[in-house]
């Protein structure tokens, strides 16, 4: 997540990222126990990285959302 968050250029993103990181360590282990879930993040994680390379910002805010949206229905 750090990474993706650099890669952002988002410096509002960064400094809530930093501020609640414990947050959201907390909630990714928890959406990471199901195997699955886990899975799929990862290769939502890959598609991501590969979308900001290519710059293709429409698609990474979508991308982002779902995958945001993917996490939290995991906890449910």
């Amino acid at each position: 997540h750090t990474k993706i968050y650099e890669l952002s250029d988002n410096f509002a993103a960064q400094n809530a990222m930093k501020t609640n990181w414990h947050h959201i360590q907390r909630a990714m282990h928890s959406i990471l126990a199901d195997k699955k879930r886990a899975a799929d993040s990862h290769e939502e994680h890959v598609a991501l990285t590969m979308a900001m390379a290519n710059k293709e910002t429409i698609k990474i805010r979508q991308m982002i959302e779902n995958h945001i949206k993917a996490g939290i229905n995991s906890m449910l």
